[in-house]
């Protein structure tokens, strides 16, 4: 898709931080303005090639308040990045189509939201992540992308039709590909269908994607006990089975490691990780958080819950995307 023609608005908006936030215009796409807000941290320079965090909203929340709940300004001053909220407020209702449409219900016919090239939301965050890069100067080989509620249904579709763009993935409160609103109902019966349309869809440049997702046990987007239900757990294993199709054998197909903690005040949380058998490399994380509703968790969102901004981070900085190879920190070149 060939991205509109980007045009920087006023700068000095309210956020958390020190650096620079500038307002820009991607363009008006099938009748609707699509915006993006860009934080650039403390003593940046066009020069510095520094990693983007690219943010989706959820259903209801602007760019800006996805800023106040997420505290990843200040995230991104102390560990050097540069964040771009994605904003589609002037859709109506400004949610990311993603969370509507299901690729398994409409793959005899397609579905432009979650197809690259076919000009819907997939290829609009994309061209916004292409735009910022070239405007400040990102480090290309170091693009992340999260969501939450709609926004993390989006981001799964747009990294699954983009996956040389994008070094990993995060969801909160949200599926993988091509898995609609719908999967409050579904079972993981479905994970299989899901993973293997997923990766068709990602065609030549398939690639396997790290993936970080988060969700309350009391939210049916999040990790609803029992069999049915539970999207972001469903997004987990989706995902770790598109690793499993693209690179056969070479991941866990059951956690590598899990891990049980508690929040001061708070949530308790269950952290499940997944990994390459030869490399090391973790390819997946998985946070259950007891007791959690509908929202982003940690400070400044819910408090109660561990810290979404700042634990997505530390699983996004291990990994570095040159063409479809991947590497980790853990394992250095060619973690795959």
């Amino acid at each position: 898709m060939a991205a509109p023609a980007a045009a920087a608005a006023a700068t000095g908006e309210s956020n958390e931080g020190g650096g620079t936030l500038s307002h820009h215009e991607f363009g008006v796409v099938n009748g609707t303005l699509y915006e993006y807000h860009v934080y650039t941290p403390v003593g940046w320079r066009g020069s510095d090639r520094l990693p983007l965090y690219m943010v989706l909203n959820g259903c209801g929340v602007s760019a800006a308040e996805m800023m106040e709940d997420t505290g990843l300004n200040t995230i991104a001053d102390r560990e050097r990045f540069i964040v771009a909220y994605a904003d589609n407020e002037g859709a109506k209702p400004n949610c990311w189509p993603a969370v509507a449409e299901d690729a398994v219900l409409t793959a005899s016919t397609g579905n432009p939201n979650l197809t690259r090239g076919a000009g819907g939301a997939a290829d609009i965050v994309a061209g916004m992540t292409t735009q910022i890069l070239e405007q400040y100067h990102g480090n290309k080989h170091r693009v992340y992308l999260a969501g939450g509620s709609s926004g993390a249904f989006q981001a799964s579709a747009t990294a699954a039709a983009y996956p040389e763009l994008y070094a990993a993935v995060g969801l909160v409160a949200g599926a993988g590909p091509g898995m609609a609103v719908t999967c409050m109902n579904y079972s993981t019966a479905v994970v299989a269908d899901y993973a293997a349309l997923a990766v068709t869809a990602m065609g030549t440049p398939a690639r396997v994607v790290p993936f970080i997702t988060f969700g309350g046990t009391l939210d049916p987007l999040g990790e609803q006990p029992g069999d049915v239900g539970g999207c972001s757990g469903l997004g987990y294993q989706q995902w770790l089975a598109m690793a499993n199709l693209v690179k056969p054998g070479s991941f866990y197909t059951d956690p590598a490691a899990t891990e049980h903690g508690q929040v001061v005040d708070g949530y308790a949380w269950t952290k499940e990780v997944a990994k390459n058998r030869q490399s090391g490399c973790e390819i997946g994380q998985r946070w259950i958080i007891e007791g959690m509703g509908h929202t982003w968790p940690g400070p400044p969102g819910d408090q109660r819950g561990p810290d979404a901004a700042q634990l997505s981070w530390d699983f996004f900085e291990q990994f570095t995307r040159n063409g479809a190879s991947l590497s980790c920190r853990a394992s250095g070149a060619g973690a795959e």
